[in-house]
This record gives C-alpha cells, sequence and structure tokens, in this order.
C-alpha cells in the first residue's frame, strides 16, 4: 500500500477538502451564498470544493445571497409626497429623487407647474381651476347654466340684465 493524505474530506481540516488523496484548501466557505446574477446565487458546495450556481424561482431576484421576491415592478415609478419614486432595474428597491422646484409630482411623474395650486378664474362664463398642485388647468362650472355670471373664479347672481338701460346716480347705465 501507498500512504495517502485522505480518502474523503472528512480526513482533511475543516478548512479543506480531499482530491485525488490529497487536502487542498477550499475554494469557498461551505454553506456560503454570493449572487452572480440577478436571478441566480451560487452557493458553496458542503465541502468548500466549488460554487454551484442555482436559479432563483419564479419573478425572484438574488439579494446577499438569497433568492428573495421583488417589492416593485422594474422602472415602475409612482410619487411620495413630493418625490418621484422610481423602481430599481432588479425589483428589490424604491428610489426617491425630488421634483425640480418648478414641478410637482403627480401620477409618478414630475409634471411642470403651470398655475397657482388651487386657483380659479374666468374665461367668458365659464370658470377655470387650478389643479392641486399647480401642474394642470380644468372647466370648472359654467356659471350661465344657471343664469349667473363668472366674477373672479366664482359664479355670482346677476345684478341686471345685460344690455337692460337704468339710471344710476343720475346718468343713463346700460349692464353690461
Amino acid at each position: 500500500g501507498i500512504c495517502v493524505a485522505c480518502l474523503g474530506s472528512a480526513d482533511c481540516p475543516v478548512d479543506a477538502w480531499c482530491l485525488d488523496n490529497a487536502c487542498v484548501p477550499d475554494v469557498c466557505p461551505a454553506g456560503t451564498a454570493k449572487c452572480v446574477e440577478a436571478g441566480t446565487k451560487s452557493v458553496c458546495k458542503p465541502d468548500g470544493s466549488a460554487w454551484q450556481p442555482e436559479a432563483c424561482g419564479g419573478n425572484q431576484a438574488c439579494a446577499n445571497g438569497a433568492c428573495v421576491d421583488p417589492v416593485c415592478i422594474p422602472g415602475a415609478a409612482t410619487c411620495t409626497g413630493d418625490d418621484l419614486a422610481t423602481c430599481t432595474a432588479d425589483g428589490l428597491a424604491w428610489v426617491s429623487l425630488p421634483c425640480a422646484a418648478s414641478a410637482a409630482c403627480v401620477d409618478g411623474a414630475c409634471l411642470p407647474i403651470v398655475c397657482a395650486a388651487g386657483s380659479a378664474w374666468c374665461v367668458g362664463s365659464q370658470v377655470v381651476t387650478c389643479h392641486a398642485k399647480g401642474v394642470s388647468v380644468g372647466p370648472g362650472a359654467d356659471c350661465s347654466a344657471t343664469n349667473n355670471l363668472c366674477d373672479n373664479g366664482i359664479c355670482t347672481a346677476k345684478t341686471c340684465e345685460p344690455g337692460t338701460k337704468a339710471c344710476q346716480d343720475g346718468k343713463l347705465a346700460t349692464c353690461n
């Protein structure tokens, strides 16, 4: 017979494994895991001799050596207060950035502010209102539908019928 250093990894020190009857240093710490790609982790063999790739299941991604479920859809965007939050490419986190000072976050986008938030004004007999964050305008009430006038963004009752004439302070006045 011949003398050999080992017949199996159990014959070697804890940080080595048996290869061709010789103890060789471990390639990796037994049982540890690391990420090699977004959807693949590598787990060190129990004897420390090699890394073995393991695909993560379904739509999972690898993070810190573990397969985890995504928290968001990659590339998705939403608003968190006045910040725009975008989902990372691996779906594992949201990254928030503030919109510019001249913009507001609405429905997952930074939109330019075009008017004073919540303000209202008139266009003819139509009330026009500014979006709560100042990013758009929209129609409000049509004052003429209720036989009223639009005045500074508010429907108000008419004080006279347009075109009628009357004396006012001793002068002829025409209602407009």
